[in-house]
């Protein structure tokens, strides 16, 4: 009976999730070889490599994928002789290593795309890798199990071997696995068909067929349970080894297997015995605990579902301030309670989605080392607060802007060797990749140890592409500003890696999509940091509801340090500054939210509202006054551009309870809006839509 094409599609989708994730992690353990080990841990490494090279072998000639098997199948060789000893691991064997794993990762987009692929760049691989192996002997093709076999010389030992899958992924394909036992020796397997039920309740996703194998051969137990590592968690598995059955081998071929009666006794009565794992293997694996895969447009259809059961719970506690008192007491309880467990599911299902950065940074090393070589250039890259949780579709947006700005990095900022030298600096130069959560966002950083920012050139050539007035005198922060200029560049000529003056405007813009922003602070001589500030989640946020001019916004909570009403005399007009307001020992800037967004209604004296304390990542902390507080209240994002345009000032919208859209404020635009406009906040308005882009 064959498998029902929606099912098998479904299969090799699985299959294919799988592989990217077998390949991402083959490029964590590839970079990890390369920071230099030895021993038993390089040993570890190159076993759990080999294992991914063996899973993806195993799906790929179960799902009909010859190039993509044959590839595995001699980067397996490679490997297999790496890890015995027969073959030393050097800097150019391992970026044959990193080149399989492009070419494996080309396979399966090809693959999975259906559109075919290059077969003729992994023909090549292929015989590369076929060198490399080419003193031990030639790598067979994958045996059938009526091919005759030559026993080699050497003492025979017959084993029992009871498997039965019980579930079919990562390539539990039980005939791979019987051929694979088959290259060993002389094998003979009897299908057990007890649990077999009747056609009306067979479902062909449930395994129920079940093996009994008898094998004949030289090999160790070791390499027998080899075969069944990738599947050892997808199976029941017993093998024991026949006692009193020892003898010297001699040239046979191997059998059919051969049909029997079914066994009477299920292969579940029997066992499978613990087999240890390593940290590596582990880590390759899994953790080990229970997991399903689901596709993300269900987990943010389920986002959307709480996103408006928190809406709905908001309406019910605004109908429940409409009532008499005393149906409100009992009300309200009950409101309380719902809103309680509208939290608790928020935050179960924000958990789904959030991942840690370091599926984008492990891509990044890679990256490094190949441009670095190109350029010339010696690079270390660091990376700290990998495990730093963010938003999966945040994550997925991370690639491009990290990457400009990392070979922005290795162009602009690292030197040669000679003139890290001459500069007094070690001729390695790093590259640090950090990432933490601060203040309810998250905060990506990469810095460098070159030459930093040269402001002179930039200047000049700004002033030459009419970016600068001749007369202006921008400060450091204008100038560097400047770097993010459409079509601004420094390189006098163009490369595969820079000069087109495409690169950071980009990162901007993508940054800015997602709520975020991302500035640079730069010392000569010393180095240069990009700091990119971004929401950890694009789905809820906790935020403080403010009234201004007859106007509604929301203040994220995270931003919010206190608020009070200050005092005439602790509130000054300072020339060149504006008003400074003074607040818990210090003197601060005051920006009116009424008059930054243009509100005739708002209160314009700071005793009369309320000043709301705030840091922001450009200003540092400033003082924002707003007309009332209306209270904390958690809120769903709705993104602003999808259904208008980029708004100055504004991250997103919201719905309040009563039906009301309420907008977001982006902090760090409102302080950018109002030095943009070259306004003072007290008596100019800056209308935020003017600005818009």
């Amino acid at each position: 009976m064959s498998f029902d094409q929606d099912i098998m599609d479904e299969l090799r989708a699985t299959f294919f999730d799988e592989c990217s994730e077998y390949l991402l992690r083959n490029e964590e353990l590839l970079a990890s070889l390369r920071g230099g080990m030895g021993g038993a841990e390089e040993r570890e490494t190159l076993d759990a490599i080999f294992r991914i090279a063996h899973s993806i072998k195993a799906g790929a000639a179960a799902f009909g994928l010859p190039l993509l098997a044959d590839l595995t199948h001699h980067l397996e060789a490679v490997l297999d002789r790496l890890r015995t000893g027969r073959l030393a691991l050097d800097e150019v064997l391992l970026g044959l290593l990193l080149q399989s794993g492009d070419a494996l990762a080309a396979q399966v987009d090809a693959a999975r795309s259906g559109i075919g692929g290059n077969a003729g760049s992994v023909h090549a691989m292929i015989e590369r890798l076929s060198g490399i192996a080419m003193q031990e002997p030639a790598v067979p093709p994958m045996p059938s199990l009526s091919a005759p076999r030559t026993v080699p010389a050497g003492v025979l030992r017959r084993w029992a071997i009871r498997f039965r899958p019980i579930a079919y992924s990562g390539g539990n394909e039980p005939m791979l696995i019987i051929r694979a036992l088959a290259r060993l020796g002389r094998l003979v397997s009897t299908l057990d068909l007890t649990q077999l039920p009747d056609i009306e309740q067979f479902d062909p996703t449930e395994p129920v067929l079940a093996w009994r194998i008898e094998l004949e051969t030289i090999h160790p137990e070791a390499d027998i349970r080899e075969i069944f590592e990738f599947v050892e968690d997808e199976a029941d598995i017993l093998i024991e080894q026949v006692e009193g059955v020892e003898r010297a081998a001699a040239p046979a071929a191997d059998p059919l297997p051969v049909p029997a009666e079914p066994p009477q006794r299920a292969l579940a009565d029997f066992p499978a015995p613990p087999a240890p794992q390593s940290p590596v293997h582990e880590a390759a694996q899994g953790s080990g605990k229970g997991s399903i895969r689901v596709d993300l447009d269900r987990v943010d259809r389920l986002v959307d579902l709480v996103g408006e059961l928190i809406i709905t719970e908001a309406a019910l506690a605004q109908v429940c301030q409409e009532l008499d008192p005393r149906a409100q007491r009992r009300l309200a309880a009950v409101v309380k309670g719902l809103g309680l467990h509208s939290r608790n599911v928020q935050d179960a299902v924000m958990a789904i989605r959030m991942q840690p950065v370091k599926s984008i940074f492990a891509r990044m090393p890679r990256m490094v080392r190949d441009l670095a070589t190109r350029l010339g250039k010696n690079v270390e890259i660091a990376t700290v607060g990998e495990m730093t949780e963010v938003d999966k579709t945040i994550i997925e947006e991370l690639a491009d802007p990290l990457t400009h700005m990392i070979r922005n990095a290795l162009d602009h900022g690292i030197e040669p060797p000679a003139d890290r030298i001459a500069a007094g600096k070690p001729p390695c130069g790093t590259i640090t990749l950090s990432a933490e959560n601060k203040g309810g966002r998250i905060i990506i950083r990469v810095e460098d140890d070159g030459r930093g920012i040269d402001r002179a050139r930039v200047l000049a050539r700004a002033r030459s592409l009419g970016l600068v007035p001749p007369d202006a005198a921008p400060s450091s922060e204008e100038v560097d500003a400047l770097l993010f200029a459409p079509g601004f560049s420094t390189s006098d000529t163009v490369t595969d890696v820079s000069g087109r003056g495409v690169g950071m405007d980009v990162v901007q813009r993508n940054i800015q999509r997602l709520g975020g922003r991302v500035t640079v602070q730069s010392e000569p001589g010393r180095g240069t940091g990009w700091t990119m500030s971004l929401p950890l989640t694009l789905a809820v946020l906790d935020g403080m509801l403010v009234r201004t001019g007859g106007e509604l916004y929301v203040i994220p909570l995270a931003n919010i340090l206190d608020s009070t009403r200050p005092k005439p005399a602790d509130v000054r007009e300072v020339v060149g500054h504006g008003t400074m307001v003074y607040l818990r020992g210090d003197w601060l800037p005051l920006l009116r939210l009424g008059d930054l967004f243009n509100l005739p209604t708002a209160r314009r004296a700071p005793s009369q509202g309320i000043v709301v304390r705030v840091e922001t990542d450009t200003a540092g902390t400033i003082g924002l006054l707003v007309d009332e507080l209306l209270g904390q209240q958690q809120v769903v994002v709705k993104p602003f551009e999808q259904n208008f345009t980029h708004v100055r000032g504004i991250a997103a919208t919201t719905i309040l309870g009563n039906g009301r859209v309420c907008l977001i404020l982006d902090l760090d635009d409102c302080v950018a809006l109002s030095r943009a406009a070259a306004c003072d906040p007290r008596d100019t308005p800056c209308a935020a839509g003017r600005a818009a882009e």
